[in-house]
């Protein structure tokens, strides 16, 4: 202790830098550094504060009174850190899962108008801060996202495959509206696929089907062919994260992607497989029988085991769900709620209607990319036709706003609704 009080603020940061650098365990000297430097940092530059926290951050030393200490100081002088100052510190913060709302407000405030001085790299590690932050200030921050896709993609062919991965990752992560961006990742893809590791080509395509994007076929065929070249590269996640974004394009392709070679790679990576990677394996099935693509099937024991975990997922009723079922019992209908399927899928509401049994399904915001349905809602709807259902959509902005000016008015056949109060009786009438 007496030699670190006698250290410089940058011979501090300088050490704790080096230790994680050299990934070189020092728990005693980091939380002796930790100790020192925290009521120091008024006398650290703005790269000093960047460096530590990144080193700490990389470590994977917790220490959150330092933390709490850089965040304060960070977000005081702010506009006077580098672009790499930015992104380290948005980095390091996200990495240790320290929360600090008010400097990921102030960097989505200051960010979004210096972001022509960032580097590829720096754009990426961003929005990937962004994306994983325990308090990312995510719900204000749409500008920063619309600003780092406007500055990303005219830059996109300087970026390295690791850069493309994190940003396709993290928008999708968010659900951050972005089409030009994913049309631009699509194409960087899809022209040169073989330049691209397994892991980018499939968390990417898993990007733009998890936003609901759709690339031209051409190039999904180009990226399809690469994959399957080089499957036994392919991690158990590449394989179900491939294997579900063709099911969300519905694109079969010309290739052997999904042919007997991808049944056996999943047998020989099926201890590994998680539980949303099963899962993942189950949609692709059912689109895979709709699709009459039978030679890649893994086995029935693993096709038993995807089925199982994709039924086994626990729904908790929302609160906008429990509105949506007391209107349905309010016009007199029988109602089944949760409804388990054969398939695996369940709908939030099974209702008689006009002779024939209907579904019910309530889409919160986390079913939407900006106003438009995610992939997965996309998925399961689709999917639910093809097996016979005839499914009712509730979208939450439509059911939110039907109390607004230009809402439904009611059906003159409802006398149940006419007796609710105006809101309800709007609403009562948009389900019937």
């Amino acid at each position: 202790p007496a030699r670190l009080r006698a250290m410089s603020p940058q011979a501090l940061s300088n050490t704790a830098w080096a230790y994680a650098t050299a990934r070189h365990p020092a728990p005693a000297l980091l939380e002796a550094i930790a100790v020192e430097a925290a009521p120091r940092l008024g006398e650290f530059n703005t790269q000093a504060l960047s460096n530590t926290a990144w080193a700490y951050a990389s470590a994977g030393h917790a220490a959150p009174r330092l933390f709490d200490a850089l965040a304060a100081e960070a977000t005081r002088r702010l506009p006077d850190f580098s672009p790499q100052g930015v992104a380290n510190i948005a980095w390091a913060f996200a990495t240790a899962r320290h929360p600090a709302r008010p400097l990921f407000d102030a960097i989505a405030r200051e960010a979004p108008a210096r972001l022509s001085s960032f580097r590829e790299q720096h754009l990426s590690n961003l929005a990937w801060s962004f994306a994983i932050a325990p308090t990312s200030a995510v719900s204000t921050a749409p500008a920063l996202f619309d600003a780092i896709a406007a500055a990303a993609v005219p830059r996109l062919g300087e970026f390295t495959p690791q850069g493309l991965t994190n940003l396709a990752w993290a928008y999708a992560e968010v659900a951050h509206p972005a089409p030009e961006l994913y049309e631009a990742i699509g194409h960087r893809i899809g022209s040169a696929p073989e330049r691209h590791p397994t892991s980018c080509l499939t968390t990417v395509l898993w990007a733009i089907a998890a936003a609901g994007g759709a690339p031209r076929a051409e190039r999904l065929d180009a990226v399809a062919e690469a994959l399957a070249a080089r499957l036994d590269e392919c991690a158990d996640q590449e394989l179900c994260n491939a294997a579900w974004a063709f099911a969300v394009f519905d694109h079969v392709p010309r290739s052997e992607l999904f042919g007997a070679h991808f049944g056996a790679r999943c047998e020989a990576l099926s201890a590994r497989f998680s539980r949303s990677g099963l899962c993942q394996l189950h949609q692709w099935r059912i689109w895979a029988a709709e699709r009459a693509l039978h030679e890649g099937m893994p086995s029935p024991r693993l096709l038993e085991r995807c089925h199982s975990a994709f039924e086994d997922g626990s729904a908790t009723a929302s609160s906008l769900q429990r509105a949506v079922g007391d209107g349905l019992a309010a016009l007199g209908l029988r109602v089944e709620e949760e409804v388990q399927l054969s398939s695996g899928y369940s709908l939030d509401f099974v209702v008689d209607w006009r002779g024939q049994r209907l579904g019910v399904e309530v889409d919160g915001p986390s079913h939407f990319v900006g106003e438009a349905p995610s992939g997965r809602t996309m998925l399961k709807r689709r999917q639910l036709r093809s097996l016979g259902w005839r499914v009712a959509p509730v979208p939450y902005l439509e059911w939110n706003g039907l109390a607004q000016a230009g809402s439904p008015t009611p059906s003159p056949d409802l006398e149940v609704a006419r007796q609710q109060q105006p809101q309800q009786q709007q609403r009562l009438a948009y389900l019937a």
